[in-house]
């Protein structure tokens, strides 16, 4: 049985790259195995790179590296550079060991690999000490040969999960809003997505399910997290409309005062103006709309399952309630030219999104897309460190030149008048949000990060 845990999420912020929000893969591992070990550390990379100190100082007898995207691959390097000159059992989880395990034992470096969910595994895993008889993982055994333990059942009950170990962070994540940077954190409410789009990662990872956790559950844990700023990391938060509104429902009878930013599909505010009204009064102030391409042909060929008139009536009734929409497009297939990308800044400002965002389509190592353009030799690289939303498809146009017309796009769209402009339609809401601010700073010398509410939260639910 292992008794000191070392957690990393290996993810180093470059020069000039924001710091992002909270990354809740680790602190549910944690969380899930709290009372079975003497101590857990979890580093976040983004803040502390000095590894080697950590494992000098904390002595662990297993390292656990969460892997979300193969673009990581050479910190995932660097850590196994330095945790092998320690005697340490090594396992890794995410995305990629899930989609890629062969390629991730291929490392000897590496003990195993955790495929899918992590927490029922990890703890299993922690408490036997051995992979042999766990679900979900791959190993090595003693003659080198990788070993793929059957697949473990999906968590049936969300809820049955405790908290995430948000008490086991050592740093204060800020984000940046109206030139202050303000205390932000995230929030997992549902996991997966029923739709098959062919470019998508984490729909992989969860086979095209979607299963949610009770409104009652999720509030509860929204009572326990002191910042105001929310970033909800569902795939598709959406899903199910009906939980949207008891979740916003249940925020207003509390009279909980925060703002939430969400990923969700444009059919449902179309389909739904009623709960999004609802969802502004509860505090979602922002949205981000994956909108892909203003091409139907184009959705249809991905399986995006969307069409331009429900991305309209989306924005329409967003701005009607005073949510920001962001957007996302997605340029890149075989048939795409530069006229694609002035086509989309043309759609942008006809549909009058708030936020414009163009990036080169990345087949994703494991995706439909991914096999499908490599089988038809349209892969410029197969590198892995590429893979994050970098040019890597043969298309007509250059990577210098894709780049060039996507900046200058993005920067005239998302320009200093355009932000004023923006302040002044959503002034209200900006006041509001300044409202929030403003309070957050009157507190922030009375509370630690550590604290919720008076008593140390541990995590556990109540």
């Amino acid at each position: 049985m292992f008794k000191r845990i070392l957690l990393i999420y290996p993810h180093k912020v470059k020069p000039g790259e924001v710091i992002r929000p909270p990354y809740l893969g680790l602190e549910y591992l944690a969380a899930n195995i709290e009372d079975i070990v003497n101590d857990i550390k979890i580093v976040d990379m983004q803040f502390s790179n000095n590894v080697i100190n950590t494992i000098k100082k904390f002595q662990p007898d297993l390292i656990g590296i969460s892997w979300l995207f193969t673009s990581r691959i050479n910190e995932i390097k660097e850590i196994l550079k330095l945790t092998s000159q320690f005697d340490i059992y090594t396992i890794i989880g995410g995305i990629v060991p899930t989609i890629c395990p062969d390629d991730v034992l291929s490392d000897n470096r590496i003990n195993a690999v955790i495929r899918g969910e992590g927490e029922e595994t990890f703890r299993q895993f922690v408490k036997e000490g051995k992979p042999n008889n766990v679900l979900g993982i791959s190993f090595r055994d003693e003659e080198g040969k990788i070993i793929h333990n059957l697949d473990r059942p999906r968590i049936k009950n969300l809820d049955s999960l405790p908290y995430p170990a948000r008490h086991l962070r050592d740093k204060r994540y800020k984000y940046k809003i109206f030139y202050w940077n303000v205390a932000v954190d995230s929030l997992l409410t549902s996991r997966g997505c029923y739709f098959k789009c062919d470019f998508c990662y984490p729909a992989k990872f969860y086979r095209n399910i979607w299963r949610s956790r009770s409104p009652e559950n999720i509030v509860n844990e929204i009572k326990k997290i002191p910042a105001k700023l929310i970033f909800i990391w569902d795939d598709n938060f959406t899903a199910d409309m009906v939980r949207v509104e008891e979740i916003c429902d249940l925020l207003i009878k509390e009279g909980i005062s925060k703002l939430y930013a969400i990923q969700a599909r444009a059919d449902a505010f179309s389909n739904h103006p009623q709960i999004v009204s609802k969802m502004s009064k509860a505090g979602f102030a922002g949205v981000l709309l994956g909108i892909e391409s203003p091409s139907i042909a184009q959705l249809d060929k991905c399986h995006k399952h969307q069409n331009i008139k429900d991305v309209k009536e989306a924005i329409k009734i967003s701005h009607k309630h005073k949510i920001i929409v962001s957007s996302s497009f997605m340029v890149g297939d075989l048939n795409e030219t530069e006229e694609d990308i002035t086509k989309i800044y043309r759609f942008a400002k006809e549909i009058n999104v708030d936020f414009l965002n163009i990036f080169p389509l990345t087949p994703f190592p494991g995706t439909d897309k991914y096999e499908e353009l490599k089988n038809k030799g349209l892969l410029i690289t197969t590198d892995w460190q590429r893979f994050f939303y970098t040019h890597v498809v043969r298309t007509p146009i250059t990577p210098e030149r894709f780049e060039l017309l996507r900046t200058n796009y993005v920067k005239q769209y998302n320009s200093l008048l355009h932000h004023v402009k923006l302040f002044w339609f959503f002034r209200s809401r900006a006041i509001q949000m300044l409202k929030t601010l403003l309070r957050i700073k009157s507190h922030a010398k009375k509370r630690t990060y550590r604290k919720y509410n008076g008593l140390k939260y541990d995590g556990k639910q109540s």
